[in-house]
């Protein structure tokens, strides 16, 4: 079976971002990470912010010149594209690995994952579809 190439188009962008990421501390990534997934899990992206005004002002520094929009952007995109291939912790790792996350950071981004419950709410959304489908 052919491997799912999940980021074909690795822009500049999305790889400056990931370098960004990369210079977070895996605790501070591991946070992170888990604090934009809760975000997108629970629908909560547009009722309230994702950080305060502190925690915003820290990660910019952290992050430098990058904004930290942007770093939320691509994190929530990878977290996104994850659900939308079905992957598996594998198949994730060598996604991570290949737009130049460092070890670290692929266990951090894996440890969300796993404590987000992100297969959970991805299994119920298909349920919710093919529900949807048959009642049409």
């Amino acid at each position: 079976m052919d491997e799912i190439v999940i980021f074909k188009n690795k822009t500049p962008a999305l790889l400056e971002c990931v370098e960004a990421l990369c210079r977070m501390s895996g605790e501070r990534l591991s946070g992170f990470c888990c604090r934009v997934l809760e975000f997108m899990v629970e629908g909560q992206k547009n009722i309230k912010p994702l950080f305060s005004e502190s925690e915003e002002k820290s990660l910019a520094k952290k992050l430098k010149k990058e904004n930290v929009q942007s770093v939320v952007d691509v994190v929530e995109y990878i977290f996104e594209q994850f659900a939308y291939h079905s992957v598996t912790k594998d198949s994730m790792e060598a996604a991570l690995k290949d737009i130049g996350v460092t070890e670290e950071g692929v266990q951090s981004f894996i440890e969300a994952w796993a404590a987000g419950g992100m297969r959970q709410h991805c299994e119920k959304k298909k349920v919710q579809i093919k529900k949807k489908k048959k009642e049409k």
